[in-house]
């Protein structure tokens, strides 16, 4: 596998992260700061969490999918002042925005109108991982034909469920109540967009922590999404393992030892 293409002015990049920022957002009274701190001497990790008048079950949430994470592997995540807001999107479980022409987030929402906030917390930070952790920041890692998560991608591409998304796109066609149906416009963009390299990566690392951490909560998710048919866009336990297997890998080639 190849090891990770870290960025030789990584320092300089995370503070003008931190620096712009810092300078653009505007704290609302619904937002949570987390600040992941690096001691790059120790390898030590603290997470620092300020809490800015936010709704109390946005809190809850947020420290739940943060402690599985904890219990799973270490980790480096360098971000300064992002918050992370309850939105009321009626059409998304939740969002990382970012700056499209440098790549550099500036808030994380969730949507009070989501029931898996949890396993979304989870799945936004796998976008955070694949933006700014390996490679260069600001820029998705997975795009990278030889970058860090090349094996994870042709062994996603494996599976019976990536299978079955590209053949039902083939076919055209999809089963609703036993009758087969012709694809709209717009699941036509949904099932490709399941396919995007960025969306693999997220999708796998929360099903990744949700299995590691053992949390039951997380896995029901897992499979009620799984139950609900190709939009799921999850994995069975069979098909998971060697995708699991491959993030252990990813995670100690990139320097953040696993727990379990």
């Amino acid at each position: 596998m190849s090891s990770p293409r870290l960025c030789p002015s990584r320092d300089l990049a995370i503070l003008a992260i931190d620096k712009e920022i810092n300078q653009r957002i505007k704290m609302g009274k619904n937002n949570l700061v987390v600040t992941f701190v690096f001691d790059r001497r120790t390898r030590a990790i603290t997470v620092r969490r300020f809490f800015c008048r936010i709704d109390k079950p946005i809190k809850k949430v947020f420290n739940y999918a943060i402690d599985k994470i904890d219990s799973v592997h270490d980790s480096d995540i360098e971000l300064a002042n992002i918050p992370v807001f309850e939105s009321n999107d009626t059409h998304t479980r939740g969002a990382l925005n970012y700056y499209p022409n440098t790549g550099i987030p500036y808030k994380l929402e969730i949507s009070r109108n989501n029931n898996e906030k949890e396993i979304t917390i989870l799945h936004e930070i796998g976008h955070l991982i694949d933006l700014l952790c390996v490679g260069i920041p600001g820029k998705f890692e997975s795009n990278e034909p030889d970058g860090i998560f090349s094996k994870l991608l042709i062994i996603t591409s494996q599976t019976a469920e990536i299978r079955r998304i590209i053949s039902t796109l083939a076919s055209g066609h999809t089963k609703v109540n036993n009758k087969l149906l012709p694809l709209s416009y717009r699941t036509r963009i949904a099932l490709n967009y399941l396919l995007e390299p960025h969306e693999i990566v997220a999708r796998t690392y929360a099903q990744y922590i949700s299995g590691k951490s053992g949390s039951q909560k997380l896995l029901k998710m897992i499979r009620d999404r799984n139950n609900s048919g190709i939009f799921g866009g999850q994995w069975s336990s069979a098909s998971f393992q060697p995708i699991a297997e491959e993030w252990d890998n990813i995670l100690n080639a990139i320097g953040w030892q696993t727990k379990k």
